[in-house]
């Protein structure tokens, strides 16, 4: 059982380690992006004035927030393997995106801070119970253990409520930048 036990992290520790590897690679896509921040340029004009459709907005955002999960999710079949890489480029994407919004509409920049923390959290969060529910199968087929799931599956919940609520706040965003109230 000793050769198991780099692998017998607990699902704190799990979202503890995704998280730190998650905000390497936003700094990292910040600094790397090739963007100059040493002053904003502000050469996009703000959306024009539309009317939103929050319901389907909310949906849009969700589904891609769900696929992201869901390839988290599917990368414990790796032994999250392809978990950790999917969150690192998706952080290293969020860091290189947020430096250009910062550089093209540094106005809009702000709004960022209302919805990605949570989306973030919540990807750290299936991340670390999809390498959980990883370590949980390995080990009931290696080692004939009972099943320790819920502790997986309540972490699965979680993060899919959390993506929920990250979807809404970012469809507020997207609407207040479709009405040009993020000026």
């Amino acid at each position: 059982m000793q050769s198991l036990s780099p692998w017998s992290l607990s699902l704190p520790t799990l979202v503890g380690l995704n998280t730190a590897l998650t905000t390497l690679a936003i700094c990292l896509g910040a600094d790397l992006g090739g963007f100059d921040r040493s002053s904003p340029g502000g050469h996009l004009d703000a959306p024009p004035y539309a009317a939103c459709a929050r319901a389907e907005t909310v949906a849009t955002i969700l589904e891609g927030n769900l696929l992201v999960g869901g390839v988290l999710l599917a990368g414990a079949v790796t032994l999250g393997g392809f978990t950790v890489l999917t969150l690192f480029v998706n952080g290293f994407m969020l860091g290189s995106g947020g430096s250009l919004l910062w550089q093209e509409m540094p106005h809009t920049a702000h709004l960022l801070w209302r919805y990605v923390p949570l989306e973030f959290a919540a990807f750290a969060i299936v991340a670390g119970a999809a390498q959980h529910l990883a370590r949980s199968v390995y080990r009931c087929l290696a080692f004939d253990e009972p099943p320790p799931f819920r502790t997986s599956l309540l972490g699965l919940a979680a993060g899919a409520t959390l993506l929920f609520a990250a979807a809404v706040l970012e469809a507020d965003v997207h609407c207040l930048l479709r009405r040009g109230a993020g000026e």
